[in-house]
Order: C-alpha cells, then sequence, then structure tokens
C-alpha cells in the first residue's frame, strides 16, 4: 500500500516502495496528481507572497488556461474543440493568436540566422513578411493590397494596389509594365527540344524603342 515518508533533508514521498529517497520537496513515485474543486479548480505558482503564474480549468467555458500572473488576458487556452489560443480567451480556429497592441510583431518564425517570416498587427504598411536569412524581405503583402517579390529594393515583382503587374518597377502603369536596361532582352520564348528562342522582345539603344525578333 501506498505510505508517505519525510527524508532527513525534509522532503516528501508517496510511494509504495520501500525504502524510498525523494528527490524533490514532493515526489509521487507511481502515481498522479488530482486538484479537484467545483468551480475553476487551479494549480497556481508563487515566488514569495506573489502569484506569479497559474493553470486552471474554467469550468464556464470549459477550458484549461495557462495565465501569466502580470498579464491582462489568458495566455494559453485549450478548448474542449481542440481549438488553441493565444491572447484570446475564445478561439475561433485550430490555431487563434490576437494582439491588443498595435504595431505590435503577432507572430514570428525565427531560426538562428534570424527572423524568417512574420505578422505584424499593424493593418498598414507591411502586413506580412517572408525574409532571408540575413533578414531582407523575399516577400511583402501590403494594406494597401500591393505585394512585393524577389531580390531586396530590386522590384523583381511588384502587383500594385490597382492590380498592375510590373517587374523591373515599382510603380506600374499597366497591366504589365517591365523596365529593364537598354539593348537587354526583356522578354523571351523557347522551344523544349531544342532550347532555341521562338521570339524575343529587345529594348533598344534609343529611349522609347524596342525590337520583336521571330524566329
Amino acid at each position: 500500500t501506498d505510505h508517505s515518508n519525510f527524508s532527513n533533508d525534509g522532503k516528501l514521498a508517496i510511494t509504495s516502495t520501500y525504502p524510498f529517497t525523494p528527490e524533490q520537496k514532493l515526489h509521487i513515485d507511481d502515481g498522479n496528481i488530482r486538484i479537484e474543486k467545483t468551480t475553476d479548480p487551479t494549480l497556481e505558482f508563487y515566488t514569495g507572497s506573489a502569484n506569479r503564474a497559474s493553470a486552471f480549468y474554467d469550468t464556464s467555458e470549459e477550458t484549461f488556461v495557462l495565465k501569466h500572473g502580470d498579464a491582462d488576458a489568458n495566455q494559453l487556452v485549450l478548448t474542449s474543440g481542440n481549438d488553441v489560443g493565444i491572447g484570446t480567451n475564445d478561439p475561433n480556429a485550430t490555431l487563434h493568436v490576437y494582439s491588443a497592441t498595435s504595431g505590435e510583431n503577432v507572430f514570428n518564425v525565427e531560426g538562428t540566422n534570424g527572423s524568417l517570416f512574420g505578422v505584424t498587427d499593424n493593418l498598414s504598411g507591411v502586413l506580412m513578411s517572408v525574409n532571408t536569412i540575413a533578414g531582407l524581405p523575399v516577400l511583402e503583402v501590403n494594406s494597401d493590397y500591393s505585394l512585393t517579390a524577389g531580390r531586396f529594393n530590386q522590384n523583381d515583382f511588384v502587383i500594385s494596389s490597382g492590380g498592375n503587374i510590373g517587374i523591373g518597377t515599382d510603380s506600374p502603369s499597366d497591366k504589365l509594365s517591365i523596365l529593364a536596361s537598354p539593348n537587354s532582352l526583356i522578354f523571351g520564348a523557347k522551344d523544349t527540344t531544342r532550347n532555341n528562342h521562338i521570339f524575343q522582345l529587345l529594348a533598344d539603344d534609343n529611349p522609347g524603342n524596342g525590337e520583336l525578333r521571330l524566329y
């Protein structure tokens, strides 16, 4: 049968094994801990006289909650429907993250070399970005419906707020605007068999002039 014993250094063991040396202030051997209460059974964590954190079951909402003592809202909520809420008591998705602070970085994926992906709660400017190992954005989604992708500050691929597409320009004026240097290939197509060009569109030396070659 289970019995309890105190070690010489004040540690309590609850165990069916004798002799048994507890390794912590409370050591339960081959058993579980049960907290039973009609309303919101809670486990609290203190430093001195201050409650620093708690874990409890919210009986009215049927959710398991982790909360920091200094926080205004629950940090982590697990619902009976398998939804997870961070910063919200009422998650409406499998993972629901909420921030009450405008401009806060709500979601960030970071590796050993820096930030890879982030979502910012500002609803203006950059809403989402995907970054390189150097932290430079390769994809930015903006609040004005525009999008920029490719090398940083090179305008490799741009969708304007008006729906125009730009290659090499951040202000496309046509449905497709391509900005290229003189004497450069703007657009071309090749066949897959011989890898030869079928046609090419080239920029000329003179501003405003171009050349279309058919092969």
